[in-house]
């Protein structure tokens, strides 16, 4: 049934990468479950007592400035949970929403329920796909749900599994059928980067996720 439905998670075994990896993201899946009642505020309140930040991955002190005041919401899977420090050092003031597992079409409660806990900023980044393909009609719901208000951007996929085609082709048409939508390309990014990955090839690393919030960074920053 796992194999069915493509529940992409590292597979138990005796390897330190495989591991960490489990590790790292159930420390982290319980890092943004503590998070969701009070994170608006305290990095509200940690933004306003901070000095100006130190430039990360690349960035200009002008895209740091910009990304410590943006309210970006994103949601995603576990490739997301393996990305949650970079992301929090980069977006201090980002909502986070990331379960192992996580399929597309199960998202539309999830962003229903952040809008009425009033925690789904502007932009939109959804990282979906890992786990398996999903139809025109999910994307849309999903889509519809988030509103057309807000500027989406769909993180595509780097996954060894033989629906990343099709995952990739319905982000694709996606954004070609909604003016509010942008793809981030992870998927050509991060093309030939073995080293960026854990030996599933599906989750970064530490380097990998630099890398992945450095591309989220330059695809939603103004400057």
């Amino acid at each position: 049934i796992i194999s069915l439905v493509g529940f992409t998670v590292a597979p138990v075994g005796d390897s330190p990468g495989k591991i960490r990896l489990a590790a790292q993201l159930k420390a982290n899946q319980t890092k943004i479950d503590k998070q969701k009642q009070d994170l608006i505020e305290q990095k509200n309140k940690e933004v306003e007592e901070s000095a100006v930040r130190e430039p990360l991955f690349g960035l200009t002190p002008e895209q740091m400035e910009e990304a410590g005041e943006l309210k970006v919401t994103l949601i995603g899977d576990s490739v997301m949970l393996s990305v949650v420090n970079p992301v929090e050092q980069l977006f201090p003031k980002a909502v986070i929403d990331g379960v192992i597992g996580r399929q597309l079409y199960q998202t539309v409660p999830v962003v229903e329920s952040l809008k009425q806990e009033d925690k789904l900023g502007n932009p939109v980044v959804i990282a979906l796909g890992t786990n398996g393909a999903f139809t025109d009609k999910q994307m849309d719901d999903l889509l519809a749900a988030v509103g057309d208000s807000k500027k989406v951007y769909l993180v595509n996929t780097q996954v060894p599994k033989n629906w990343k085609n099709s995952v990739n082709q319905g982000i694709s048409s996606a954004a070609k059928r909604h003016s509010n939508v942008e793809v981030i390309d992870w998927n050509s990014y991060s093309q030939n980067h073995s080293d960026w990955f854990y030996e599933d090839g599906v989750h970064p690393n530490e380097t990998g996720a630099e890398e992945y919030t450095k591309l989220i960074a330059t695809s939603v920053l103004k400057n």
